[in-house]
């Protein structure tokens, strides 16, 4: 099936980090991992309109340019405020970029939706992702009391699910409604005091009474996350299953069917 909307692609890069509990700290090592991400977005959808909006004032477009001299890729730079990056953490960081990026992108501007990916990591199956988007929120949320019975074909639904976050890493999402819902969120993450980007956003859902943005099954996100350092592997058929599994499960409880995009 052939895509209806084909959003830009947001890549969020800090390459010298001042946010705290950061393990991936060497700016050369986050350079060539963003290469690297990239490599792997224009193999999956080579058509793709690329913006690389890094936060930490290092201009490594000419890097950028020369391993992909024919891919459409808008390059910005700016200063987060170090400072405040510093004192809430990288989440605080993170909003300034999209917002930095969504007033100065032409790829941006001239859209009406955008993908957004954390630098250094792709998703594997986006392509089946946009196929099912319904053009508003596309989100990938975390749940705690997901379980299992012996037999997996009478499913039992689970009454004490507890969400808990909602995934920030990967997003697609309508351009106004972000900008209407989610644009300062960031201002609300404190690291230090465990509420990062992934509450908050959680949080805006709950309150706004935002739903249908999770699909029947799970992104494919591979790479390496900056802040942990963990390497994301392609997914196993059977933890695909089983991530398929959990999904039943959820939209089958009454406090959660809401979320899933029909």
């Amino acid at each position: 099936m052939k895509l209806k909307v084909l959003p830009p692609l947001l890549i969020t890069s800090c390459v010298k980090t001042s946010a705290p509990f950061t393990k991936l700290s060497d700016t050369n090592h986050r350079i060539q991992l963003t290469i690297d991400g990239i490599y792997q977005w224009l193999k999956i959808c080579n058509e793709i309109k690329i913006i690389v909006c890094d936060g930490s004032g290092i201009n490594f477009s000419e890097q950028i340019f020369r391993h992909f001299p024919k891919a459409e890729i808008e390059f910005l730079c700016f200063k987060n405020n170090s400072k405040l990056v510093s004192k809430y953490g990288k989440g605080f960081g993170e909003g300034e970029i999209i917002n930095y990026a969504l007033e100065h992108s032409e790829y941006l501007k001239n859209s009406d939706c955008f993908a957004k990916c954390t630098s250094k990591l792709f998703v594997r199956n986006f392509t089946d992702a946009l196929k099912k988007w319904n053009g508003s929120y596309l989100f990938e949320c975390n749940f705690l009391g997901v379980s299992f019975f012996k037999n997996i074909f009478g499913i039992k639904p689970i009454s004490n699910i507890e969400f808990l976050s909602v995934n920030t890493r990967f997003f697609v999402v309508n351009k106004k409604l972000y900008l209407k819902n989610f644009r300062s969120a960031y201002l609300h993450v404190r690291d230090r005091e465990a509420v990062y980007i992934e509450h908050v956003f959680k949080e805006i859902i709950l309150r706004k009474k935002i739903g249908k943005f999770m699909l029947d099954f799970p992104l494919q996100v591979e790479g390496m996350s900056g802040t942990s350092g963990k390497l994301y592997k392609k997914m196993s058929r059977f933890s695909y299953f089983k991530k398929v599994l959990h999904r039943v499960v959820i939209k089958r409880n009454s406090s959660f069917s809401n979320f899933f995009i029909a």
